[in-house]
């Protein structure tokens, strides 16, 4: 039995017998081609289904990656100086995002992030900060907004070609620690 063994018969063979335990083999053989048969169907429908899923994931990260580099800065000249810039993610989609922006006729103000990670999640991330940094661009409270914290790099402000510019992080809400 331990060598695969399935079934035995102890002489002298019953014809009766014989026949039943071969019919019994016989259809034990056909359940496990069936079992195979339909096992090979569900495995070529699977890499069927994965393929499309894979290719439609594939087209819907592809579109985000579009739309994410159509979110950023094109070139252009603000208060007499020329804004250019050139993206080249790590992976089709990233955390980073940067940007620019009049804060008033005499200031810009620049923006840079790295959401950590890779992927969508991170790019959705900083998609969401820097449209509500963009939101609220011309708003007074953008300086005490909690949008801007500690853990956020500085804003840095370009008053006029004559002006020297200035760097800092804007003051912050010490009372809250998250981005909302």
């Amino acid at each position: 039995m331990k060598a695969g063994v399935n079934d035995f018969m102890i002489k002298p063979v019953d014809p009766g017998e014989l026949q039943v335990r071969v019919r019994a083999g016989e259809r034990v053989l056909r359940l496990e081609r069936e079992l195979d048969e339909r096992n090979a169907a569900l495995d070529r429908i699977n890499v069927e289904l994965l393929s499309r899923v894979y290719e439609t994931m594939k087209r819907d990260v592809s579109m985000a990656a579009i739309v994410q580099k159509s979110l950023l800065p094109k070139p252009r000249v603000l208060r007499g100086f020329t804004f250019q810039s050139l993206y080249l993610p790590s992976n089709l989609l990233s955390g980073d995002m940067f940007g620019y922006f009049p804060l008033d006729e005499a200031h810009i103000a620049f923006f840079q992030m790295d959401v950590s990670g890779h992927g969508i999640s991170s790019e959705l991330i900083s998609f969401a900060f820097s449209k509500r940094l963009w939101q609220e661009r011309h708003s007074e409270c953008l300086a005490s907004t909690s949008l801007v914290n500690e853990h956020a790099l500085p804003i840095f402000c370009i008053p006029s070609r004559s002006s020297p510019i200035s760097i800092g992080n804007f003051p912050t809400n010490p009372k809250r620690s998250h981005i909302s």
